[in-house]
């Protein structure tokens, strides 16, 4: 027999809990295919800056070319800066877990600490400056390459 009347507070609290989840999970792809339209760009930007260069020490005295390869670098280096910068989003609902530096939701790819007291335990890619699986069987954070009582016990490498 179907339900009847109107729902109860804790079934209208759980929708409302499930529609910020969905919502915030919706503005994380967002802002992920933000940060790979930046990184394409700033890939762009680099070869841009290449050329430049190349361009610069055909046509120019040595100074010269010394000189726009200096702003074509920075040019570059910024918009990979820029690129490379976390995601920041909106606080996530009460009670949704966060992770990472950033302290945000899961989204995009990320990486475990395998430190068994890691303070944060999974990481963005974006926010430890990796843009693939890191090599070998053991991963740790960089907080936790600084502490010396680091453990060795692995846990699984990646979250989607």
């Amino acid at each position: 027999k179907p339900k009847v009347g109107r729902p109860s507070n804790a079934e209208r609290a759980e929708k409302a809990r499930i529609a910020a989840q969905q919502a915030a999970a919706a503005a994380a792809r967002k802002k992920t295919a933000a940060a790979d339209k930046a990184l394409a760009e700033a890939k762009a930007a680099e070869q841009a800056a290449v050329a430049a260069i190349n361009r610069a020490q055909e046509k120019a005295s040595k100074a010269k070319a010394n000189a726009e390869a200096r702003q074509a670098a920075a040019a570059a280096a910024a918009a990979a800066a820029a690129a490379a910068a976390p995601l920041m989003l909106k606080p996530p609902p009460p009670g949704v877990p966060v992770y990472c530096y950033c302290r945000n939701i899961s989204h995009g790819e990320m990486v475990g600490c395998d430190n068994d007291k890691c303070k944060y335990e999974w990481f963005h890619y974006g926010c430890v400056g990796l843009t693939s699986a890191p090599p070998g069987d053991i991963w740790y954070c960089p907080d936790c390459r600084r502490d010396p009582k680091t453990s060795d016990k692995p846990k699984k490498k990646k979250k989607s």
